[in-house]
């Protein structure tokens, strides 16, 4: 995922990247992900403040949103695509972390 993201901008590369990491996670087929699915990518605090609709799971809409969330934080300089030094950053760990 690094080396994808790595000069990536988030488009439809980074945005499909994220949906093929949410698929692997939703072993449970119900369209969602919880905290068990997510398997430590995840806080339960973050979760939360991720979960627009408050049922303690994250849908694909609310995990591509949290995905583009971070990597806007991971993009200091606004150009919308994250080199090395930028993944390197805690924004740039917290995004890789989520899409591992």
């Amino acid at each position: 995922i690094a080396r994808m993201l790595a000069g990536a901008e988030i488009t439809a590369e980074a945005r499909a990247a994220a949906g093929h990491v949410f698929d692997g996670a939703e072993t449970d087929k119900d369209g969602t992900v919880d905290a068990k699915e997510l398997k430590g990518r995840l806080s339960k605090k973050d979760l939360k403040a991720a979960d627009t609709d408050s049922d303690g799971t994250l849908d694909r809409k609310e995990y591509l949103a949290l995905v583009e969330q971070r990597f806007k934080a991971a993009d200091p300089d606004s150009d919308g695509t994250l080199d090395a030094k930028e993944l390197k950053t805690p924004a740039g760990r917290s995004l890789l972390q989520l899409l591992k």
